[in-house]
Order: C-alpha cells, then sequence, then structure tokens
C-alpha cells in the first residue's frame, strides 16, 4: 500500500528529515509546505536528486501554503490524506532568545526564567493546525516538533485530542545515555536497554541542576543502573570549554540528531514496526516517556517498579525547571512563581497563557526581544 508522508516546515529541522526520509524505504511519497514555495521547491529538488544517487525513486511534491491559515490547511489536508504528519512549524526558532543580542542582565532573567517563556511563540502554529485537522476530517498520525512536552498536554487538555507524539528532547538525552553505555561496555547499541522518563527541561538543565528523572540500564537480563551516573553519560558527549560560537554553530548541527529522532518515529509508524523507542508527549502526556510506536500509534511501556502515575508526577516536576507550573483540564499554562517574577522585571507580565492570548502575547513577547536588542545596539 502507498505510503504518503507530509512535511508542515522545512526550516532547521525539517529540511534535515526530508533528506533522510527521502532515502528511507517504505515510503512513496513525499509532500512538503510552507509559506516560500520558490526555496521549498528547490529543496524538494535537491532531495530527490540526492536519493537518486542511492537508488531512491520516491514521487515529491510541494505545495505553498501558510500552517497558520486554517481553512487553507484543512483542504490541503483534506487533498493529500496524509498517513503521518511531521508539523515542525513555530513562530521563533527555539535558539531565538540564546542568539539575540541583549543586555546581560535580561539575558540572565531569561535563562533562570525557562524555556517556557517562548510557549506563545511554540503553540499558536500547532494549536491552529490541530483545528484545521478536525476540520479536514481525516484520520492521520501527528508528530510535534514545537516544545512537544508542554504544547502536547496543553493542546489534549484544551481539544480532548492532539498530535500522537513528538520527538527528540527525552529521546535525545536516552540516545546519548545509550551511545555512552554502548561505548563503556563495549557492547552494540541495539544490547543496551534503557527506560527512561524525562522532560525537556532535564535535556536542558539536567547536567547543572537537580532536575527529576528515573532511568534504569539492562545488559541482557543484568541491571547495571547503578554502575552509571545518567548525569555524567549526557555530560560526555557535551561541549566542554566551547564557546559560545561553537555552542551556537553545535546548536544548529544538532538539528541533524533531532530530524533523526523525528524520522524514527515516522518510520516506525508507516512500517508498523512496533519499536521500542522514547518520545515526549505520548498522547498528550506531559513531559518524556520510553514507548513503542506502530500504526496505531505510541504506547507507553514503563518497567514494572515505576507506575505510569509515577512517571507524569516526575515529569511535571521535572517541567518547573521550564517555568512551567500547571497545566490547567482547559489548556491554559500557568507560570511558575518564579519565571512570573523574573518575566515581569523585564516587562512582561504573564502569570497564565490562554489559548485565546497566544497571539498578542507572541507579539509582545517579541516586542520585548526587539526593545532589549535596541539597547545594545
Amino acid at each position: 500500500m502507498s505510503k504518503t508522508v507530509m512535511l508542515f516546515g522545512l526550516g532547521a529541522v525539517g529540511e534535515v528529515a526530508l533528506q533522510i526520509l527521502a532515502r528511507m524505504d517504505g515510503i512513496d511519497r513525499i509532500v512538503a509546505t510552507g509559506r516560500n514555495e520558490v526555496l521549498g521547491t528547490f529543496k524538494m529538488k535537491t532531495a530527490a536528486l540526492g536519493a537518486t544517487y542511492q537508488q531512491f525513486s520516491k514521487k515529491y511534491e510541494f505545495f505553498q501554503n501558510d500552517a497558520s491559515d486554517i481553512d487553507a490547511t484543512a483542504r490541503l489536508l483534506e487533498k493529500i490524506k496524509p498517513d503521518v504528519i511531521l508539523l515542525v512549524a513555530s513562530l521563533k526558532s527555539p535558539q531565538v532568545l540564546g542568539t539575540s543580542p541583549m543586555p546581560a542582565e535580561a539575558r540572565a532573567n531569561f535563562r533562570a526564567a525557562g524555556f517556557g517563556v517562548q510557549l506563545p511563540w511554540q503553540l499558536l502554529i500547532p494549536f491552529k493546525f490541530m483545528q484545521a485537522l478536525e476540520k479536514s476530517g481525516i484520520d492521520t498520525t501527528v508528530i510535534n516538533g514545537s516544545f512537544p512536552d508542554v504544547t502536547g498536554p496543553a493542546l489534549w487538555n484544551h481539544f480532548g485530542f492532539g498530535p500522537t507524539m513528538g520527538m527528540g528532547n527525552v529521546d535525545l538525552t536516552a540516545a546519548e545515555i545509550i551511545r555512552y553505555v554502548s561505548d563503556q561496555e563495549n557492547v552494540p547499541t541495539h544490547e543496551v536497554m534503557l527506560s527512561l522518563v524525562s522532560s525537556h527541561a532535564f535535556l536542558v538543565h539536567g547536567t547543572r541542576q537537580e532536575v527529576p528523572y528515573f532511568a534504569k540500564i539492562l545488559l541482557g537480563d543484568r541491571d547495571i543502573t547503578d554502575k552509571y551516573s545518567v548525569k555524567s553519560a549526557v555530560r560526555a558527549h557535551g561541549l566542554g570549554k566551547a564557546t559560545s560560537a561553537d555552542i551556537q554553530a553545535a546548536t544548529s548541527y544538532f538539528n541533524f540528531v533531532t530530524a533523526s529522532s523525528a524520522v524514527r518515529n515516522i518510520m516506525a509508524i508507516v512500517n508498523n514496526t512496533n519499536e521500542y523507542t522514547h518520545a515526549p508527549s505520548p498522547n498528550g502526556l506531559i513531559g518524556g516517556y520510553p514507548v513503542r510506536l506502530g500504526s496505531k500509534g505510541a504506547k507507553v511501556i514503563l518497567p514494572s517498579d515505576l507506575s505510569l502515575e509515577e512517571a507524569i508526577e516526575i515529569n511535571k516536576a521535572a517541567e518547573k525547571f521550564d517555568g512551567i507550573e500547571n497545566i490547567k483540564d482547559d489548556g491554559t499554562v500557568v507560570f511558575t512563581d518564579k519565571t512570573y517574577s523574573l518575566m515581569k522585571e523585564l516587562g512582561y507580565d504573564c502569570r497564565e497563557l490562554t489559548f485565546d492570548e497566544l497571539e498578542s502575547r507572541g507579539r509582545e513577547l517579541t516586542a520585548l526581544i526587539e526593545k532589549l536588542q535596541a539597547q545594545v545596539k
């Protein structure tokens, strides 16, 4: 049966995912969409040409479309009817706060406040996309790349449905641990069995702060968890004493790893492999979990000594390090006192973020960044 994968967004992660998918078996058609028709068409062509060298032959299509246009996106979804959708579209790059020039005091506030302050930029397009998906009436699987640990549960609470899962984050941390243990034990990576419950906050802050997580490492029938420090395993693959320029370049290069996580999820669903891996926000849960992926989506797989309720509480506590205190039943996101106070000092007074405020809060946050940038020019 012909399989179609659809990409919403051909930016830093999306374009790498496109190149990898072009060289994968099991996909017959790749459809992408974005606002820039010329550049988007060119990226599709280069993916097709490159895959030709490996003798892959697929159908490639690009459609100019703005994912924030609910009606147009719904019509496009109904037309394409993709088996799997990779949604990697946000108003701003996740790196924008780290790369924007601003006074040192303001940068310190943003860093201490946590990634959650970017929610207006990260949640708006997935919010509109889910409205378009509902309007289209199609049945498909959605992998969300925009801060999935928090946007996933916010969307599920608001709509009663949402993205099937995310990508990266817990999966990136898991890959680092598996790679490290594999090297230390001198065994292939597939022989290392890891069960990891962790969040975006652990990926970002876990080696420097006491962000909650759960990890269990097996080698065959042997539990070797106590033999390794998870934080050391993650830190071992870091940049050490890198300069700020090195860190910025590495952040961009890490898009290849993130895209690889997305492709792994896509292929497990397309080929119905029931593959064991890790993913953020499976079926709207906060944070990340070990899962099995197949054509029916994601199923959380936990070791016998950890309940799902315990795993959820670990990730709820962890996301406070991203500035997230709570996600209400209607999807409203409540920020921690610390995050609220730090951002209020900068002139951004937002205790809670509702879906109705996403656009206005996004503009307010953008205006604040522009104001801060002007102070260092």
